[in-house]
């Protein structure tokens, strides 16, 4: 075959996936509009949809439905002002963003098949894409109003832009517009924050290691700040600008204090729940959360001195006192983020396809939750209530299992089959991301939504391993 025909069916193949992609998405989205439209509200979908409306309405940051409108210091505004960017062009409508989202996912696959050429081979990268399209979780989660699918392109973007930078290495124009696209995850989805001095550091390091035998110390120091500071311009402006506009409203410039709320009602009650072998719900009551509230007026009356007090204020005492649970537990700790990390990994994800059958409710969710929060060593008898009284969720998971184990099997072949000179500059990065996004989504809360931003990471080392030789050697 020559080189000409080998580009025209790469061509070819690449259309096909890429139009499986995105009908296989927007069918699922009319079926679930039809069905059961409710279904594409989950219960983080209501901030962001009010968020957006006042956004669009009133040009102001809130939540509240109406005057006086109380800043927002939990949510950030990258999804909101793509939801009211929608509602000011088709009208206040959940259809249009999903049909978006559908978009947005389709070209994650692009970026992922794109990738996987670069990093490894065509083959590889035209299998990852193909992997990503049948990921369970990735397909639901874009029919919901949830940030996920935006912020996994912008990721994907943000290590693709840095990947082509790096190999060969180029200017400094490459290097700003990954951290332009990583400013952009981390509004969307504030988990990313760290991600951009980890970044910073990993290139200037890269710059100032490379050939060191081959040049004097200040020589290459110089590119290595100029490329750290290129990827840090964007980030800076952006993600400090929103920083200081929290600290003129709230006199507090931390960029989220959702990190606050899940350190405290989420990592610490979940500590407190294994050692005191009690449900996360009661443990939560306990706390004076309660489910399906979002004023904390629970936890307000608990603790009388903050009434009164700002939210920031309550997001700084929630992180402060998460913290210190933490450090009072850190054996009980580990092991929720263990069970964090095994729910986030191996969760087939087929519960959302479930939900927007219609087969499923949030209410026999959470009772199916509880069962095997409860009785831990019940592996059997919580099996026998998911075939009897679950019957679609049961029959879906066997090809979401079925998925994994194809999935992780493709991975650990890779880590047992690439040689020291596998691991390229763009492979770093690659497992760099997974492994911090892993560590930073594990925790009770944790599930497959939240491995929907791994899975493109996920899908590029599973095709590799499952088609690479060997012996790898290195080709970026």
């Amino acid at each position: 075959m020559s080189s000409s025909e080998g580009r025209s069916r790469n061509a070819v193949a690449f259309a096909l996936v890429l139009t499986f992609s995105f009908l296989s998405k927007l069918g699922l989205a009319l079926f679930v509009w039809f069905r059961n439209p409710a279904a594409i509200w989950h219960p983080d979908s209501t901030s962001y949809h009010s968020l957006a409306l006042n956004m669009l309405r009133h040009g102001v940051f809130s939540r509240s439905s109406g005057p006086p409108f109380a800043y927002e210091v939990f949510r950030t505004p990258g999804y909101p002002l793509l939801l009211a960017t929608a509602y000011s062009l088709f009208g206040v409508s959940a259809l249009p963003v999903i049909f978006i989202q559908a978009a947005i996912a389709t070209g994650t696959v692009a970026l992922t098949w794109l990738l996987g050429r670069r990093l490894f081979s065509p083959r590889v990268g035209k299998w990852a894409a193909i992997i990503l399209s049948l990921d369970v979780a990735s397909v639901c989660l874009g029919q919901m109003l949830l940030s996920e699918t935006t912020f996994t392109l912008l990721m994907l973007a943000a290590v693709w832009l840095l990947v082509r930078s790096l190999s060969p290495v180029r200017g400094w124009a490459g290097f700003f517009l990954s951290g332009l696209a990583l400013a952009c995850a981390v509004y969307v989805r504030p988990v990313a924050y760290y991600l951009v001095l980890l970044g910073a550091v990993g290139v200037a390091l890269y710059f100032a290691l490379k050939d060191r035998g081959a040049a004097e110390t200040r020589p290459r120091w110089r590119p290595a700040l100029s490329r750290a500071s290129a990827f840090l311009l964007a980030p800076v402006v952006l993600v400090g600008g929103w920083q200081l506009k929290n600290l003129q409203k709230t006199g507090n410039a931390r960029f989220s204090h959702l990190e606050g709320q899940n350190m405290y009602f989420y990592r610490a009650a979940g500590a407190i729940s294994m050692r005191d072998h009690k449900p996360l719900f009661q443990v939560h009551r306990e706390l004076g959360l309660e489910t399906g509230r979002t004023d904390f007026s629970g936890w307000v009356a608990q603790h009388p001195e903050f009434a009164g007090r700002s939210d920031a204020a309550w997001g700084e005492e929630w992180l402060h006192e998460g913290v210190a649970v933490i450090f009072r537990n850190p054996g009980w700790y580990a092991l929720v983020q263990l069970r964090g990390t095994a729910a986030l990994l191996l969760e087939p994800g087929t519960y959302f396809l479930a939900f927007l059958a219609g087969f499923e409710s949030g209410e026999r969710g959470r009772e199916l939750i509880d069962r095997v929060d409860v009785s831990l060593g019940s592996a059997v008898a919580v099996l026998g209530a998911v075939w009897s009284e679950h019957r679609f969720l049961f029959l879906s998971s066997l090809w979401g299992i079925a998925f994994l184990v194809l999935l992780y099997v493709g991975v650990v072949r890779w880590l047992a089959r690439t040689s020291r000179h596998g691991w390229t500059p763009g492979v770093v990065v690659l497992v760099t991301v997974l492994v911090y996004l892993v560590l930073t989504s594990a925790g009770p809360e944790a599930t497959s939504r939240f491995r929907v931003p791994m899975m493109p990471f996920l899908a590029l080392l599973s095709a590799a391993g499952w088609l690479s030789p060997r012996r790898s050697s290195p080709s970026a």
